[in-house]
């Protein structure tokens, strides 16, 4: 193990500072195994109290790896992060840093009695913004727009501007488009697909085709543009197009066993499976329920579980005001007479899945009631324990009724945002409704319980990671929004709202004044803070490197540790002790195993 440590680069700094020859026992042990074998044990508080002893622990908490495990043990699907060097400083270091202490932020203002919004502004669009997805962390959005060029799909930045960075341009207007972070091709990227409503010419005569479009584009490929103002198709990498002769609605794209799948739903109960790269492709009737043959049925919305085979399907009984609303598991066919065989189903993971939240917002009477889908550990004799979704652990966990407006969610996996339209929407065309927001809602997981990785325990300093069982009174809160700005959104005609509970920013694009509305629910530090704490570990790198004949002094340094304290944390000497006796008992620990 010594000979692993010898291998990687070290600056001056922390190569002096934990050293065989160190005054301090605890600097005498390895840096890695400081970072992967005592930091995982500590809290957040924890680390930005480390952080404060001295130059060589301000700069050694600045290691992405540490960031990184925070988003794992938050279950946040963090953006692609360029590899980085050990121990070396570069500007995307920062990341995951920042978006650990977004989520924190995000996290204490939803679960307060008293939500705010903790930021608000707007920014020109230059086009008609038709539809909105914002990818998590919220640096990237995809948009369906119209202008003078037509239409189009593009990927825009969304720190402050809306500059788009690549696109796909259409014949008609988009349809359902989505979005998320894919790797595809072995280069991590932006999945884009949407459908496109035209008409398509027949030996029997002219009939409407539902076409659905897949693209990719890598994030190396938008990094290099993002200083680029100018659209270009070119950095799309785009997939063979479907056209389906029967409206399609739900379409999902996922990756198993290393290869890419499209799957719409043909209303009312068909489920088509396409291997994208193979071009082949295959389908299975969804069964209707029996008990029910007798009533319409329909799917409303479907969910691929590739990892065990499974697909599950939400489906709606029509029976006048008293619908039934059906929650379903289909095993994915494995083959179907002349169609093509499913690839085979990778192995899952040795931690336990999320839970998976259904919304449903139901009309007569109004209300939004949530149920919690969890992963069940099966066993079997001879086999390795595995995860797999049960309809056995399907518990409602709340309901709200709503007598004044209608309420649509804006799910996610940790939280969801509520919002609230008037009961009378005012449509002036198919393709322009018209959105009177009166109000957003926060609602609060109760199913979901986070490591309690702020606190500074007081009966065990080993607990710093005990799961957190407290929920706020109320699961839904209104947030506090000015009405001027409500107001201004609505006079302007609200056109798409989106929204990522990672980082908790809500846009709403609105069509009169072309500008998209900024609603941040979180606090993180701007710009120039990103820019001051940049040079400050640049001259700490430089500590004891003799540049000139005379090193630097540590001791001139220490102004510029006060600007990477996170919101909400005090300078307080005492939390900075009880840290590094806990960091002190985590290394006892280790070595007594």
């Amino acid at each position: 193990m010594p000979g692993a440590y010898e291998k990687v680069f070290i600056p001056h700094l922390l190569s002096t500072t934990f050293a065989t020859n160190a005054v301090c026992a605890v600097q005498r042990l390895p840096i890695q195994l400081l970072v992967d074998g005592v930091f995982p044990y500590l809290s957040v508080g924890d680390i930005i109290a480390l952080r404060k002893l001295n130059h060589a622990f301000f700069l050694l908490t600045h290691e992405p790896v540490i960031w990184r495990r925070f988003l794992k043990k938050f279950n946040v699907q963090p953006p692609y992060i360029p590899a980085h060097v050990p121990y070396t400083l570069q500007a995307s270091d920062f990341k995951a840093e920042l978006m650990v202490a977004n989520f924190l932020s995000v996290q204490q203002n939803w679960e307060s009695s008293d939500p705010q919004l903790c930021g608000y502004y707007s920014f020109p669009t230059s086009c008609r913004i038709l539809e909105m997805k914002l990818l998590p962390g919220g640096e990237y959005g995809v948009a369906a727009v119209c202008d003078e060029a037509g239409y189009r799909v593009m990927v825009t930045e969304m720190n402050g501007r809306f500059v788009g960075l690549a696109g796909i341009s259409t014949v008609d207007r988009p349809h359902n488009l989505q979005a998320q972070y894919m790797t595809f091709n072995g280069r991590p990227g932006i999945m884009v697909w949407f459908v496109i409503i035209s008409d398509v010419e027949k030996p029997s005569g002219i009939s409407v085709g539902h076409t659905c479009h897949v693209g990719h584009i890598s994030l190396d490929t938008l990094s290099v543009r993002s200083d680029r103002t100018t659209l270009c198709a070119e950095p799309f990498e785009l997939l063979v197009p479907y056209t389906f002769a029967h409206p399609i609605h739900d379409v999902s794209v996922f990756m198993a066993g290393g290869n890419l799948y499209l799957a719409p739903v043909i209303l009312p109960n068909e489920v088509v499976i396409i291997n994208i790269e193979a071009n082949e492709a295959r389908s299975f009737i969804a069964s209707p329920d029996l008990a029910y043959e007798s009533f319409h049925q329909q799917i409303r919305t479907v969910r691929f579980l590739p990892e065990q085979g499974d697909v599950m399907v939400v489906r709606t009984v029509v029976n006048g005001p008293n619908d039934i609303h059906l929650l379903e598991l289909f095993s994915i066919p494995q083959a179907l007479g002349r169609t093509f065989q499913l690839s085979a189903v990778p192995d899952t993971d040795s931690d336990s899945p999320l839970p998976m939240s259904l919304y449903l917002e139901t009309e007569n009477p109004r209300s939004i009631i949530h149920y919690s889908i969890s992963p069940v550990l099966h066993t079997s004799y001879g086999a390795s324990p595995w995860w797999a979704y049960d309809l056995t652990s399907v518990v409602q966990q709340s309901a709200s009724m709503h007598s004044k407006d209608v309420v649509h969610v804006l799910p996610g996996t940790h939280r969801a945002l509520l919002c609230a339209v008037a009961d009378e929407e005012n449509v002036d065309d198919l393709y322009t409704p018209r959105i009177q927001l009166t109000g957003l809602r926060r609602y609060f997981n109760p199913e979901m319980r986070f490591p309690d990785l702020l606190s500074f325990p007081r009966e065990a300093l080993l607990k710093t990671q005990q799961l957190c069982g407290w929920r706020p009174k109320h699961l839904y809160r209104t947030i506090d929004i000015s009405p001027h700005i409500i107001g201004l959104v609505n006079r302007q005609k609200i056109m798409s709202v989106a929204w990522d509970e990672a980082s908790g920013r809500t846009c709403i694009a609105t069509q009169h004044d072309g500008r998209i509305h900024m609603l941040e629910f979180g606090r993180s530090a701007g710009p120039d803070a990103h820019l001051e704490r940049f040079d400050s570990l640049q001259k700490i790198l430089r500590i004891g490197q003799y540049e000139n004949p005379v090193p630097e002094s540590p001791y001139d340094e220490m102004a510029g540790l006060d600007i990477i304290e996170m919101e909400d944390e005090p300078d307080d000497l005492y939390r900075s002790q009880r840290s590094f006796a806990l960091f002190l008992l985590c290394i006892n620990v280790l070595l007594q195993l």
